[in-house]
């Protein structure tokens, strides 16, 4: 948890009169920070972290400066981020859904076939291609980026049972996020925690426990507020 410091190094997402700030004080939580991800790497392993502060406390500028700091690890580190929407409300898997959106380049506003093909391709050279298909259906069901049901029979069959299609969708996920870690190093970090949608929370937390069986890099880093140990 963090503690209160006073407000070292500038900090270009914060500034006074247009002048960077400055951020200090956090070196031992920053070096824990890179003390875990280096553990993932070197080891490598799947590991996760809690970062809880109240508000205005520094949860976003330690996440910045850890960033910051590691833009130019090598070997480069892929991230993958988001936080709860909290206009659209505690939609399941919203969390989730959005970061993987995001990673796929695709927009709301992009024609149904071009979100699609993105995802495809985004899948391309992280997924085996017998097993490009199913990945591409259910985690296309799982970010909002639907398969018509005549070009999908897999997802098309799983539709009609609430509890498969949610483990088709886990499976998938997993495997995308086995085919990211296959390439370099992730760490995948949710802000506002305490807010996130319980379908989501569970989503990562099987894909923790998969991931950690595997000799895989994998960090996911969560900050939130106290309350969130209360969830």
């Amino acid at each position: 948890e963090l503690a209160p410091v006073q407000s070292g190094n500038p900090d270009p997402e914060r500034s006074l009169l247009g002048v960077p700030t400055i951020c200090f004080g956090r070196e031992q939580e920053l070096g824990l920070l890179n003390a875990l991800l280096e553990g993932c790497i070197e080891e490598p392993t799947a590991r996760a972290v809690l970062v809880t502060a109240p508000s205005g406390i520094g949860k976003s500028r330690l996440r910045r400066e850890f960033l910051r700091r590691i833009s130019h690890h090598q070997p480069p580190v892929q991230v993958l981020s988001g936080r709860p929407d909290l206009v659209r409300g505690n939609e399941p898997f919203g969390l989730v859904s959005r970061v993987l959106r995001k990673r796929a380049g695709i927009n709301s506003g992009d024609p149904a076939e071009q979100q699609r093909q993105k995802l495809w391709v985004r899948l391309a050279h992280l997924v085996e291609p017998e097993e490009r298909q199913r990945v591409a259906e259910f985690l296309g069901e799982l970010c909002e980026v639907p398969w018509p049901d005549r070009a999908a029979p897999l997802l098309s069959a799983a539709r009609g049972d609430g509890a498969l299609l949610v483990e088709q969708m886990t499976l998938a996920f997993i495997d995308f996020l086995r085919g990211l870690c296959s390439r370099a190093p992730v760490i995948f970090i949710v802000e506002d925690m305490q807010w996130v949608d319980e379908e989501s929370v569970r989503l990562l937390d099987t894909a923790l426990r998969e991931l950690a069986s595997l000799p895989l890099p994998f960090l996911l880093m969560a900050l939130g507020r106290p309350e969130v140990r209360d969830r």
